[in-house]
């Protein structure tokens, strides 16, 4: 050392975030969100209210603007409110503020689903961040349509979910 100078150095921060953390979880274990297609709007997307990811201090992931690795692991169950629609599904995540959300699924083809739920689960191991999403606080949304006009189509996140890094706080 020269100078007299200490240096500090960031220490990253770990977190594991998991919507189990943001909402009351119902009975079946899951978090309903309010993601469904309703009877006049066949083809259209319904986002979920976002859940959001807190923490006492913010950074961004692995201290970069873009490039940081995420883990993320999304589980949705699926459900027709009758018959037998096609759904299909789109994750989104964004730093909290940020004007535009980010993909981190884009829309899925068409997949048959019934009055009995079924779960997707969606995988992204070393997902690298991008900007408007590449720190914490964050927040993802989950949307959800069907191709039917009259059979709803109800999306709901696993407490299972969840999406972990690190990140250095004030960067």
């Amino acid at each position: 050392m020269t100078g007299g100078q200490l240096r500090f150095m960031p220490m990253p921060e770990h977190f594991n975030w998991n919507p189990s953390a943001t909402g009351d979880l119902a009975a079946s274990g899951t978090i309903e969100i309010a993601a469904s297609v309703v009877n006049i709007n066949a083809n259209t997307t319904y986002w979920t209210a976002a859940l959001q990811c807190i923490r006492a201090r913010s950074g961004r992931i692995d201290g970069k603007a873009t490039g940081g690795k995420l883990n993320i692991i999304i589980s949705i169950d699926v459900v027709a409110s009758a018959g037998t629609p096609n759904a299909k599904l789109q994750i989104q995540a964004r730093n909290v503020g940020a004007a535009n959300w980010v993909d981190l699924l884009p829309l899925t083809g068409g997949f048959a689903i019934s009055v009995v739920s079924i779960n997707k689960t969606y995988t992204k191991t070393g997902w690298l961040t991008v900007a408007g999403f590449n720190g914490v606080p964050f927040e993802i949304r989950v949307g959800v349509q069907s191709d039917s006009a009259v059979n709803l189509a109800t999306a709901s996140v696993r407490a299972s979910s969840y999406i972990e890094g690190a990140f250095e706080p004030g960067k």
